[in-house]
């Protein structure tokens, strides 16, 4: 007989899909303690008594997993304890935090671990913004889907983005203003790839409207790169406009990657129209936005360099 305290992790850990990580079971799956002895201690004894297993080692912290027919009897003595909807909200709310962190990470240095871990809690995530669906917890479930919309993003998992963000964007109104920009911003990016355009103009001149009633300047930025990224109807100098004014609005706000993000799609429309001018770098204080942005001005350099030959050549002749 396993003690009362290890058996009550036992039913908690079955909410988890996956596997999880010991600083997510001390987030969720913690239950209240009579003793001072550490949630390790629990952790040992399931995986002696091989009610959990060890995964390979990762980049990331110790994982673990259940089988799935140890899962479906945990999840059992769950819902007969009538702990599994509590439960459940612990685990939402705790992906949508750590989503959120996630997020910062994939604009930094440490990219390709946080997509590694992200990859690694996808499943965890599904279940998340499933369980959210069903129990009619639209903002949780906005938080976590707009948090994890770049990395849906950077996998091409463009439908399902938008899927998720979709479900849940009708009460955005009621999310902190930085959810409800992120949320319309990449809803309107996965409603243009997938060939909405005018939904994702929609969006996008409904974030600005809203950004600027509030003076918030992330959502201004972010609302203008929306709408200069993929202009309806295209429209090259309305585009550059609009790109320079959030760069403006991105420096306010102290965010180097979407101001990169920014001159590199100046660049492009400005080597469109041959306004090379207009592409010069003003600031690149991040490193992969920068090497965004370089790529396009590279592009830049060229084009202008061809250009002014041809023109000394014509000029000789």
């Amino acid at each position: 007989m396993l003690p009362t305290e290890t058996q009550a992790l036992f039913r908690a850990l079955s909410v988890f899909a996956g596997g999880f990580t010991l600083d997510a079971v001390e987030a969720v799956a913690n239950p209240p303690r009579a003793s001072a002895a550490p949630i390790l201690n629990d952790i040992r004894i399931l995986a002696e008594h091989y009610l959990i297993q060890r995964e390979q080692e990762t980049d990331d912290a110790p994982r673990f997993r259940m089988l799935e027919l140890v899962c479906e009897f945990a999840q059992e003595q769950l819902d007969q304890e009538g702990e599994t909807r509590a439960i459940q909200q612990t685990h939402a709310e705790y992906f949508a935090r750590w989503a959120k962190l996630k997020q910062v990470e994939l604009y930094g240095p440490d990219r390709r671990c946080a997509l590694r871990s992200y990859d690694r809690e996808h499943t965890n995530l599904r279940a998340a913004l499933e369980w959210c669906r069903k129990a009619r917890q639209p903002l949780t479930g906005l938080r976590l889907a707009a948090a994890a919309s770049e990395y849906w993003r950077e996998r091409g998992l463009v439908r399902e983005g938008y899927s998720w963000l979709h479900a849940f964007f009708p009460v955005a109104r009621e999310a902190p203003e930085d959810v409800s920009a992120e949320a319309a911003f990449r809803l309107g990016t996965f409603a243009f790839w997938l060939g909405n355009h005018r939904r994702a103009q929609e969006l996008g001149e409904e974030l600005l409207a809203n950004s600027r009633g509030t003076g918030y300047d992330e959502g201004i930025g972010k609302a203008l790169y929306l709408l200069a990224s993929r202009p309806v109807p295209r429209d090259p100098l309305v585009a550059i406009s609009r790109l320079e004014e959030a760069i403006d609005f991105f420096e306010r706000a102290s965010n180097p990657h979407w101001v990169a993000l920014c001159q590199g799609t100046l660049a492009r429309w400005a080597m469109e129209l041959g306004q090379f001018e207009r592409a010069t770098c003003r600031r690149l204080g991040h490193d992969w936005g920068a090497a965004l942005a370089l790529n396009w001005l590279g592009h830049v350099d060229v084009a202008w360099a061809t250009t002014r030959a041809r023109s000394s050549a014509s000029a000789k002749a």
